[in-house]
This record gives structure tokens, sequence and C-alpha cells, in this order.
């Protein structure tokens, strides 16, 4: 096997303004045999979508809320690559002891931002609408775990897990040291903040598209949580093993760092996969405005 750091150094040192697809997975497979932690989603658990609505439109067909047509997947994303659409959503691990819903939005939250400026600008104020849809797992879905080493405030107890498990699969010092040095790298990759153009996602969107001709995704903590939620991206080929639940249209009311979002329609599935929403908004709009100092 190649020397791992040399490897790495050399991942390191690629100019990504240049999109170096074929020497960036020439490098990565280069990396050879290290471990890899999977994680099994089990029939019946739960993944939430959120796509933001462009002014007053609706999405009125299942088609619309699950994974962008590759046709129009043109850049890079953290875990996908131009022309391969993945299926992006956010889990949340069992007995965390906080409201899921709260983690599951601002999970789903945390990776729109890095597209979004109203979402992302602490100066933005006014309202934005956003569709949240829910989709179970009718199948086991092996994931790739991305294992977070980065030290938390409160390092939660899944991401403790992940890294005690990984640990424990690597069966000599060789391997250990090989694959925890490449898992950090990965990891570190995944944890990238500060994405000022697509090609900042190249490493971890074609680590992905490679876990993905084994697996059907990977799964990463989400860093704005501190990993207290975890993003999952699903390759097309797996979408059989999800079904689709039911979706609500939300608004979201934002005055600088304050935020709130309030849900105005929830949807009945109809024939053809068609959506219908109907109102059930349980606070009037200028309650929530209120709320957060817009009126």
């Amino acid at each position: 096997m190649k020397d791992y750091n040399d490897i790495l150094n050399n991942i390191d040192q690629l100019d990504l303004r240049k999109y170096p697809y074929d020497k960036l997975k020439e490098l990565l497979r280069e990396l050879d045999k290290f471990g890899v932690l999977l994680t099994t989603l089990h029939k019946g658990k739960k993944i939430i979508r959120g796509r933001l609505n462009n002014g007053n439109e609706v999405f009125d067909n299942t088609s619309k809320l699950s994974f962008k047509p590759e046709e129009f997947n043109t850049t890079y994303q953290r875990a996908s690559t131009p022309n391969k659409s993945m299926f992006y959503g956010a889990i949340v691990p069992e007995g965390i002891g906080v409201d899921e819903r709260i983690i599951e939005r601002i999970t789903v939250f945390g990776e729109l931002a890095h597209s979004d400026t109203f979402l992302s600008d602490n100066s933005s104020v006014g309202e934005k609408k956003i569709t949240f849809s829910r989709w179970d797992v009718l199948d086991d879905i092996n994931l790739v775990s991305i294992i977070h080493h980065k030290k938390f405030e409160r390092t939660p107890k899944l991401i403790t897990e992940l890294q005690e498990k990984y640990k424990d699969i690597l069966s000599n010092d060789e391997l250990k040291s090989r694959s925890l040095a490449i898992s950090e790298f990965i990891g570190d990759i995944f944890a990238k903040e500060t994405i000022k153009d697509d090609f900042d996602y190249m490493v971890s969107a074609v680590f992905s598209e490679l876990a993905c001709e084994k697996y059907d995704g990977v799964m990463y903590p989400s860093v704005r949580l501190a990993g207290e939620g975890m993003n999952v991206a699903i390759k097309p080929e797996a979408l059989p093993k999800i079904k689709f639940v039911g979706s609500s249209e939300c608004t979201i009311y934002k005055n600088e760092m304050e935020m709130i979002i309030g849900t105005d329609t929830r949807s009945v599935l109809g024939e053809d996969n068609n959506l219908t929403y109907y109102l059930d908004q349980n606070v009037s709009p200028d309650f929530m405005r209120k709320r957060v100092g817009l009126i």
C-alpha cells in the first residue's frame, strides 16, 4: 500500500479551483484499504428533508420534494458531484432527550444556510417559505459513517459511540494508524463550514461518490448542532427503500438573530403522487411576527 500520509498531503495540495476531478478521484482510490464504520437505518427510521420555496411556489408532487433531477444538479455539494444527485435529509439519534422536531429542522437549516444568505446572514430580516417533508425507511439502508474526531464542548452520545466503535473494529496497529488518520482527514473535510464556492465541496463529494459504489450513501454530523443532528445523503438507487409520509409548508420569521418557524399547511397525498395542501395554523402569522419583533 502507498504511504497514506503522502496521499493525504497530495490531496491537500490540489488546486480545487481547477476542478481536478480525475486526479482527486485517483488519489482517493489510492488510499486503498482502511477501516470504515457502517450505520444502518432500519425500517421505520424517520428522515426529514427541507426545501426553500421561491416566493409563492408550491411543491405539489412528491417528486418536487425528492432529490434534485440529475440534469439540474450542476454543482458540487457536500456529498454529491455534478450530474449525480443524492437524497439529502436529517435524522435524529435516539435518546437525545430534546424535542426531535427542533433538532431535525435546525439540522436541515444548517445545510440550507450554506447556499441561502437569508438563513446564514445574522443581520437579515423578513420572512421566507420552506417546505418540510417526512420520509420513512422501508428496508435497511447502509451508510458509511463519517466519524467526527473534533472535540465538542458537549460531545453528543452518538458521536462518542461512533468514535469508540470505530476504534474497536480496527484489528491491528498498522491498519489502526492508517484508518484513524484517513478518517480524521475525511471527517475534517465534511466538517468544513467556510464554503466560498462549490469546489470547496469537491473532496467530500468525490469521497461520497466512491462510497456509493458499495454502499447506499453517507452519514455525517451537523457541525452547527455540535453533532446532535445527523445528515444523510442517499443515492437514488436506494430510494425504493424509502417512502413519502407527508409534508408541511412553513414560514420562517427572522429578525436578525431571532428566528421562529410557524406551520401554515399540511399536505394530503392524492393520485399520481400529487399533493394538496390544507390550512393548518395553530397560531396567527401576526402572533409569530410579534414573537421576533417584526411588528
